[in-house]
């Protein structure tokens, strides 16, 4: 075999061993680009279920906290009919003065065991409701359990949708005498819960259990009573919260949806995402990703055959090695190009925290000019804290090789602004650093969570935040065995101001009380609105029921002072409620059940003054 023919075999030899090797990497690199796209799928989609589930289990609660307040004035009312024996008109004075508390109820009604009505908040000829389905549900049970009607439509007001929160009314022998009953309007209900719907491309489904739909957020009168498919196939399976992807029958959008069971109501909270944007982004990522890969295969092709090339011209090397520099550095202005487009700060550190080399876009905001960042550490350009904090991710980045991330705050130009430090590790003991401006996601997080625990009006904790301070209260007091107490206080004169001077000059005493109240109890100690001019304290540390009758005194001398409105000068008074706790054998419920019984105490006795709860 001559030179020649072994050379060529050689040359043949190497062209399929080039071949087989840019097939094999072809194939890593369709690979790298599959793994790469589904995951980005699926930590999209995750993201949102996980928003979907939050905000699911947020909206459940204030659905949960809804109904056990309406229950809590059906109950009060039940209890006060039943051991006073008010007259009809009487029972009807006492509906509005409650209806007037809670905008979501559109009437009370009282029912014999007829099924005739003997009171409700209307005036004119009294509708037959002995068909509804709350009145033979009490009256076919023995129980005392509350009720939840189907929706349904008002006889009086056809236009109007309601549900009906219904209790057995029982004579003293037990026997059934009748059924007391809060129509709830359904319009006003969707506006009380309607916070958290709006956000986004949110929708909101309420529904019972057996996939009745009571309302939609945002609200729409078509759906109500209608069956949510989604609920009918668990059968009678229906886990207490799931999360799964649906083509939604009312606008034939495709949503992310969560739904949670509210714990003692037959209600399901449905919150649903459209996946629209979801897929247009994964779409986009797809496209650019196959452009990269397509780029980096392309490279790829093109080394192989520079390699056949030079093995076929070896006089051509000095000339493709100068192509070769020109699309390299073509490449690195296109890196370039892409870096200073982005808003992010880009630099380069090595072990010590010294910075090697930056680049930073046109919206990035820097604690000093770049210039002047070169050659300096990060202890010398940003607060020790945080420089701190740095060098310790530095550190394990260079040692473990996985990325780090560090978030941190820093004031700039008399503001708060947060970053997120992102550091991967280069040769040479040298890290790649990325800060992003996060500020108005944090502000945003920030304000949901602000929105959903603080009443808008006065600033203080709402019903949701109050029964979460209650219960850690109470899981202290049972772990560290000491006493506490709970002050339920109601606002006495709130309702002839309001009416008489108007929503704004009400506005304006609760926010004044809101402020007398704070001013009344320790840093330790809890303020929160509950609904309408109904206030609570929790005392944490309450050693004996005279710190509760001392703080109860000076809520009351701060309350009787005179409030100067914009409408005029209004005086007011307080009934309180005192419950005392020690953690064992009490629960939430009960210490607010328990303070607002002794309120009653109070006002049967003329308002103005406290009350200490005790068993009889």
């Amino acid at each position: 075999m001559d030179i020649q023919t072994k050379v060529t075999r050689t040359f043949q030899v190497l062209l399929i061993i080039l071949l087989l090797l840019w097939l094999i990497f072809q194939l890593v690199l369709v690979n790298f680009y599959t793994t790469t796209v589904e995951r980005y799928q699926a930590q999209a989609l995750t993201q949102i279920e996980q928003r979907a589930a939050s905000l699911a289990i947020t909206q459940r609660e204030l659905v949960a906290a809804k109904m056990q307040e309406l229950d809590r004035i059906l109950l009060t009312m039940r209890d006060m009919i039943r051991n006073s024996g008010f007259s009809s008109p009487q029972i009807r004075d006492m509906m509005l003065t409650r209806k007037g508390f809670s905008d979501e109820v559109a009437d009370f009604l009282l029912l014999d065991q007829d099924g005739e009505i003997l009171a409700w908040t209307q005036r004119g000829p009294a509708p037959d409701v002995s068909d509804r389905d709350y009145y033979l549900w009490h009256k076919n049970k023995e129980d005392d359990h509350p009720y939840l009607s189907q929706p349904s439509m008002s006889r009086v007001e056809e236009s109007r949708h309601f549900i009906a929160l219904s209790r057995p009314v029982r004579s003293d022998d037990g026997r059934f005498a009748g059924v007391l009953v809060a129509a709830i309007d359904i319009e006003r209900l969707a506006r009380s819960l309607g916070e958290l719907a709006y956000l986004g491309e949110m929708t909101t489904v309420l529904a019972r259990d057996d996939g009745t739909i009571v309302l939609r957020l945002p609200y729409i009168e078509q759906p109500v009573g209608q069956t949510l498919a989604s609920i009918v196939a668990y059968g009678e399976q229906l886990p207490q919260r799931d999360t799964f992807i649906v083509v939604s029958p009312f606008d034939g959008q495709s949503r992310q949806v969560a739904f949670e069971r509210t714990p003692h109501w037959p209600l399901v909270v449905f919150v649903g995402e459209e996946l629209a944007p979801v897929y247009a982004n994964i779409d986009d990522f797809t496209a650019r990703e196959q452009q990269r890969w397509l780029m980096v295969s392309g490279l790829v092709t093109l080394f192989m055959l520079i390699i056949a090339w030079l093995l076929w011209r070896r006089h051509g090397i000095e000339k493709d090695l100068k192509a070769g520099q020109r699309a390299l550095a073509e490449l690195n202005q296109r890196n370039l190009a892409i870096v200073e487009a982005m808003p992010d700060l880009l630099f380069t550190l090595d072990a010590h925290g010294k910075f090697i080399d930056y680049q930073a876009g046109e919206e990035t905001r820097l604690l000093l000019p770049p210039e002047q960042f070169l050659g300096k550490k990060l202890s010398e350009v940003m607060p020790s804290q945080v420089a701190d904090k740095a060098m310790v991710r530095i550190a394990r980045v260079i040692q473990t090789g996985s990325v780090q991330q560090l978030e941190y705050d820093l004031e700039m130009k008399g503001e708060q602004h947060y970053f997120e430090l992102r550091m991967s590790h280069l040769a040479d003991d040298k890290v790649l650093a990325i800060a992003r401006d996060i500020t108005t996601r944090k502000k945003a997080e920030a304000q949901l969570t602000w929105q959903a625990t603080h009443d808008s009006l006065t600033g203080l904790p709402n019903r949701v935040l109050f029964y979460d301070r209650l219960n850690s209260t109470l899981s202290d007091s049972r772990r560290y065995h000491h006493r506490f107490a709970l002050l339920y206080i109601d606002i006495d004169g709130f309702k002839p101001v309001n009416d008489s001077q108007g929503h704004a000059a009400g506005d304006q005493l609760l926010i004044e009380l809101a402020r007398r109240l704070q001013q009344c109890v320790r840093s330790s100690d809890t303020v929160a609105r509950l609904a309408g001019d109904e206030f609570a304290i929790i005392i944490r540390h309450c050693e004996g029921q005279e710190v509760a009758t001392k703080m109860a005194d000076k809520v009351l001398q701060a309350v009787a002072q005179p409030f100067v409105l914009d409408a005029g000068t209004v005086q007011v008074s307080a009934s309180i409620g005192i419950a005392l706790g020690e953690g064992e054998g009490m629960d939430a419920d009960r210490l607010v059940h328990a303070a607002d019984a002794a309120i009653y105490e109070v006002k049967d006795q003329g308002k103005g003054g406290y009350r200490l709860y005790s068993e009889r």
